[in-house]
């Protein structure tokens, strides 16, 4: 080992290589060391694109749009997640449960939250709420109705997240009003449902003392399940199971007196 001193600035040029040239300039000769070579990083890995398969009940004439918002909005911020997005085919409900059992299924799809009993039933259903856990703040999920938020956990998981909520309106025929001599109802919105069912029964027994036996004071659109069972329950009534005869929407059974769908002229 030489026994010659090292400089200050001969430490310092040193200690600039890092960790190593520390260690050999304790045993270097006293000569000037010559210059380190050019250390090149090596390149980035280019990160991997992953494609993701999106269900979209909008039909193809939107996919445009979807398209365009996705591509602007997400994919902009993430440049390794691509969108594939595939319109929903006819009888999409009983084929993506296929798809799923067969392992072909897209990634992301949109449901009513009546359905998801398919999926769920069979364990199809990827848990969601890690994501939200380490993703969204409380903030970010406060935005949320609490009713629509706790609606997707089901069966112990987070289904899904939610998509929107339907703003459903009421219509009145004011020629019949004033045909029948029945009260508008009050423009600041002061009403309920009791009142909305008494100015329905006034509408249809007007119409039936003119012998119109096919005119009724109200209609809701009823064609499925998460059409139906609330419009019964907001004004106080049960569902009753059909086959057993049982109350399904409370807690007393009751005997099943049949069900008859309204007419849908009026």
């Amino acid at each position: 080992m030489s026994t010659g001193r090292v400089t200050r600035r001969e430490f310092l040029k040193s200690a600039a290589v890092g960790g190593l040239g520390l260690a050999l300039a304790a045993c270097a000769p006293a000569t000037p060391a010559p210059p380190a070579p050019e250390v090149k990083a090596a390149p980035e890995k280019a990160e991997e694109v992953v494609t993701v398969r999106f269900m979209s009940r909008a039909g193809a004439d939107n996919l445009p749009t979807y398209e365009k918002v996705i591509r602007e909005d997400f994919e902009s911020q993430h440049p390794n997640i691509k969108v594939s997005i595939e319109p929903a085919p006819d009888g999409w409900i009983d084929k993506l449960l296929a798809q799923m059992v067969a392992g072909t299924a897209v990634d992301i799809f949109q449901a009513w939250g009546n359905i998801f009993y398919n999926w769920t039933e069979r364990d199809l259903i990827l848990d969601v709420q890690p994501f939200v856990d380490a993703t969204m703040t409380e903030e970010e999920i406060a935005d949320y109705n609490e009713f629509q938020w706790e609606g997707l956990k089901m069966r112990g998981i987070r289904v899904g997240m939610p998509k929107y909520i339907n703003v459903m309106t009421v219509t009145i025929n004011k020629d019949l009003f004033d045909q029948y001599g029945v009260e508008y109802p009050p423009e600041d919105g002061d009403w309920d449902h009791d009142d909305y069912a008494e100015m329905a029964r006034k509408l249809t027994e007007a119409a039936r003392k003119e012998g119109n036996e096919n005119r009724w004071g109200g209609w809701y659109p009823a064609w499925s399940w998460d059409r139906f069972w609330y419009r019964v329950e907001m004004f106080g009534g049960k569902i009753v199971d059909q086959k057993y005869g049982v109350v399904r929407n409370g807690d007393k059974s009751t005997p099943n007196n049949g069900l008859k769908s309204p007419p849908n002229n009026g």
